[in-house]
């Protein structure tokens, strides 16, 4: 009888533990795996070919805020330099591309997607500049996406814009006038 009772005990609790399934949320939005303390966020824009005169460089940025500057072509300092941003850089970076799903992101947007871009207000320029994002998780795990810039879209301007706010693209990158 006190074995019955107990394992009718038992087998309460386990069905009170029990929680309803949550619902997902509306609308999906893709997750992003942890960073680990040695991965980093890539911003490279330029290729717009050696007769062109964009800006054309590459930041990595860690999520320490250190970063590491490759000044390429129109840039406010040539070569390599390095530096910090402090942490709400990166966190700010993170937030922007969970904003911007870039965990469902192709991994080349140059056109051929109508999905990305609209080609009846957008024309797209494949010899445009382009923008290339690198996210690694330090665990060698990493996700690239690359976009012409001329295959305007909202969502990737938006993106490229607050990346650059976030590595302070105006204090490091932008040439001076």
């Amino acid at each position: 009888m006190i074995k019955s009772v107990l394992a009718a005990c038992a087998a309460f609790a386990l069905v009170s533990c029990a929680s309803a399934p949550q619902p997902a949320p509306n609308p999906p939005v893709a997750v992003l795996p942890a960073m680990t303390p040695v991965g980093s966020i890539t911003l490279f824009e330029g290729g717009c070919g050696p007769y062109a005169s964009c800006t054309t460089y590459e930041i990595v940025v860690r999520p320490d805020g250190g970063y590491d500057l490759n000044g390429r072509q129109r840039t406010r300092t040539a070569g390599a330099t390095t530096g910090a941003l402090g942490p709400a850089a990166f966190a700010a970076a993170e937030a922007a591309l969970a904003r911007a799903d870039f965990a469902a992101m192709p991994e080349a947007m140059n056109g051929s997607d109508p999905k990305v871009w609209r080609p009846d207000r957008e024309p797209c320029m494949l010899h445009a500049p382009i923008m290339q994002i690198k996210r690694d998780t330090g665990d060698g795990q990493s996700k690239t996406v690359y976009w012409y810039i001329g295959c305007d879209s909202a969502k990737n301007s938006a993106l490229l814009k607050e990346l650059r706010a976030a590595f302070q693209f105006d204090a490091l990158v932008k040439p001076p006038e």
